[in-house]
């Protein structure tokens, strides 16, 4: 199969022009001059600035998904989650495009994906209520609360993106991440059967 190097110019420069600009403002005609091509080859590729954008964030948005959906307790990540243990090899997909994560975090407003954090946390908040009822057969915190403390986990994870840490800040940071939510607590995993049976 032969390579488009066209198409692959195109996603270089539309991605440093999103970066740069955010995708309202930017520019078609600058995208199109830094991959040294006209506007009719763009489209030939392309049918607009939001399918580019969309094309570029798609593997990203992909690995989230898969990770999130695909045997969340089986792969461990909801129980790292809960019992704080949360490391950076569980989350390498996670942080493995930081460029199309800060796309995604800072830059995408009119598209799909201006609320993309919150759409982690509804994924996040939904597989965690079904671990937890799976675990206690019964789920002991209220729906709205279990998906506000998500949003501020998330949020979390996503600040070392937003503040570009190296791979070894990321460590750092979710050690810290990890001591600052008490999930145990929070969701009363550490309850004897005989107390959760008092509820």
């Amino acid at each position: 199969m032969i390579r488009d190097e066209i198409r692959d110019s195109i996603i270089t420069e539309g991605r440093k022009e999103f970066l740069n600009c955010g995708f309202e403002k930017a520019s078609l005609k600058n995208i199109c001059k830094g991959a040294n091509i006209t506007t009719g080859a763009f489209y030939r590729r392309f049918k607009s600035k939001k399918e580019l954008f969309e094309e570029i964030v798609s593997p990203t948005v992909r690995a989230m998904e898969e990770m999130i959906k695909e045997n969340p307790a089986e792969s461990g990540l909801i129980e790292k989650i809960l019992h704080n243990s949360l490391d950076y090899q569980t989350l390498v997909k996670f942080y493995d495009n930081c460029q199309n994560l800060r796309l995604l975090l800072n830059c995408s407003d009119g598209t799909k994906y201006i609320d993309y954090p919150h759409m982690i946390s509804q994924e996040l908040t939904k597989v965690t209520k079904n671990y937890i009822i799976n675990l206690k057969e019964k789920n002991f915190i209220p729906d709205k609360e279990l998906h506000m403390f998500m949003s501020a986990y998330v949020s979390a994870l996503f600040e070392a993106v937003v503040h570009s840490y190296t791979e070894d800040e990321i460590k750092n940071f979710l050690d810290s991440v990890n001591n600052f939510f008490n999930w145990e607590g929070i969701l009363s995993l550490n309850k004897t059967e005989e107390k959760w049976n008092l509820y």
